[in-house]
């Protein structure tokens, strides 16, 4: 029903060779539904670190599909002026926690003046639970999910993960959304969150 012209994926779980089985699932399905299902023109944004991964030469059967890479070079410290800075000239770019950063940002160097963010709900935190052994899990579901089932956190090498580290994660999550809030002001563009539901207070709301 939906047929996006341009797609993007950004996260090492999906270029990677890794052993975590539930994440292998979730690559496998995609690139069958790649293949079969897009029977348009399809421009596919990757970073180009994973322009030569078995997952792009899995794709390349399907000739709708076109492969475009873009440099990912994140932003650790600094002040917001200076990540501007950065940003605005190439030379760095917020950290890719996750695709909605990256796309937002590549949205605004593709000269999108307007952008209207849905279903970002950001709510990970609601979503934990931290069992009687000190194991974290987390439902992670999406609105299209059937069977939400708790799925222990450990890192794509199979190392528990720890409560800390998840909040870690989520403050450069939030803190990078405040960094592309800045960027787009000086770009003159627009950033809107229509989500029903969300935790990102960078954007206004409408």
């Amino acid at each position: 029903l939906i047929r996006p012209s341009i797609y993007l994926l950004v996260d090492p779980g999906f270029f990677n060779e890794i052993d975590e089985q539930r994440i292998i699932k979730i690559r496998d399905n995609l690139i069958e539904s790649l293949v079969k299902k897009t029977t348009w023109k399809l421009d596919l944004l990757v970073p180009d670190k994973f322009q030569s991964s078995n997952f792009i030469e899995r794709l390349n059967v399907n000739h709708k599909i076109k492969i475009h890479t873009f440099i990912d070079k994140p932003i650790v410290h600094g002040s917001y002026g200076l990540n501007c800075f950065l940003s605005r000239f190439n030379l760095a770019n917020p950290h890719y926690q996750n695709v909605l950063i990256c796309a937002i940002f590549i949205s605004i160097k593709m000269g999108a003046k307007q952008i209207m963010i849905y279903g970002a709900d950001h709510s990970w935190h609601e979503e934990m639970i931290l069992d009687s052994n000190n194991d974290i899990y987390i439902e992670d579901a999406h609105f299209y999910d059937v069977n939400k089932k708790p799925f222990k956190q450990n890192d794509t090498n199979g190392k528990l993960i720890r409560i800390h580290h998840k909040f870690d994660v989520f403050s450069r999550v939030f803190r990078s959304y405040h960094l592309l809030n800045r960027i787009a002001e000086k770009e003159g563009v627009k950033i809107i969150n229509k989500s029903s539901k969300t935790w990102i207070d960078a954007f206004p709301r409408k």
